[in-house]
């Protein structure tokens, strides 16, 4: 009977101490689990911090340029100033209406240094506010970075006013825009454009457009891009442009290549759609052509109410390549400025 018992209380010692190793086990195993969570989640490591900074994407990882980070809305949108490097594409049309709400009334705080991609995949952002006449740079994006490449993307009924280097799409480019429409209006000082305020000279447009009211008090003012170093190609502008000089219904001044690219300022209700407040330096499709700039297959049409005297390029500095549709050539613009239709 002793026996019994000393043997029964053995049998519960052994078995509380097989308890305990088990729990003891079970927190080693725990710890275990947390370190490799704690792994993983390093490894994800800037794609997760960069998910976040855009207020975590629909689908896509901002490190992917073949799968990039879908977003949905306006909030989205704007958190894209704190990931620049990453790759974005529009999952759907985009309702901007409430910007005029924000900051303050300053609305929408333009997208600085983008580097990265942005892929509007055909659909809108309509409403997009920014009201900030003290900045420069402004636009959607505030500067876009060489290698960047902003494509694809449609701007509706967009609101846009800054000081210099603003247009409704890129303050100022330096990377590539490719199939993107633009049309609202723009309200500026000088380097003012409906779609870009500046293109640099490694940064390149194609396959563009404009439309709406582009208003410059000051020089550099132009209906698809202010003030272009670069290239610009089969794009085009429908837009009513007003600047002190330098003033192109295409284009304010430019320095690079424009190609197969139009204006057409049409006249609503018999007012001015191509106004230089000086009468300076103001043409259909170029307000100034600067050293190393070239025209090829281009052609603008200005209607009545333009300003007085409108010539094809308003005031060719140097010697550039010149030809229309018909093959007709123009290899001296300073001694022959006038073009025909």
């Amino acid at each position: 009977m002793r026996f019994c018992r000393i043997a029964s209380r053995t049998f519960v010692w052994l078995l509380l101490v097989a308890v305990m190793a088990g729990c003891a086990g079970g927190k080693r195993e725990d710890t275990g689990a947390a370190s490799s969570a704690t792994s993983v989640s390093g490894s994800a490591g800037s794609a997760a911090e960069n998910r976040a900074a855009i207020g975590s994407c629909d689908s896509g990882n901002v490190n992917d340029p073949d799968d990039p980070c879908v977003i949905t809305t306006v909030e989205q949108l704007q958190r894209l100033d704190d990931g620049p490097e990453g790759h974005y594409a529009l999952g759907s049309a985009i309702d901007a209406s409430a910007t005029e709400g924000w900051n303050d009334g300053a609305g929408f705080q333009p997208i600085r240094a983008f580097a990265g991609t942005f892929d509007g995949r055909g659909n809108a952002i309509s409403g997009l506010y920014i009201n900030r006449p003290g900045d420069n740079n402004v636009g959607l994006f505030a500067n876009t970075l060489e290698g960047s490449q902003v494509r694809d993307v449609r701007l509706a009924s967009a609101r846009v006013s800054g000081g210099s280097y603003v247009g409704m799409l890129v303050g100022e480019a330096q990377g590539a825009i490719v199939r993107s429409h633009v049309e609202g209006r723009v309200d500026g000082g000088g380097h003012v454009g409906g779609l870009a305020g500046v293109v640099l000279p490694n940064g390149s447009v194609t396959g563009a457009s404009a439309r709406g009211q582009i208003v410059g008090t000051e020089a550099l003012v132009g209906g698809l891009v202010g003030r272009s170093r670069g290239q610009i190609d089969s794009s085009y502008s429908l837009a009513s442009v007003t600047g002190r000089s330098d003033v192109g219904g295409l284009v304010g001044s430019s320095g690079g290549n424009v190609n197969r690219s139009y204006s057409l300022q049409d006249s609503a209700d018999g007012e001015p759609m191509l106004i230089s407040t000086r009468e300076l330096r103001v043409g259909g499709l170029i307000g100034q052509l600067t050293e190393g700039g070239a025209v090829q297959e281009s052609y603008a049409v200005s209607f009545s109410g333009s300003t007085p005297l409108t010539d094809f390029v308003g005031h060719p500095l140097v010697s550039a390549v010149w030809s229309i549709a018909e093959g007709k050539e123009y290899p001296d613009l300073v001694s022959n400025p006038r073009s025909t239709d």
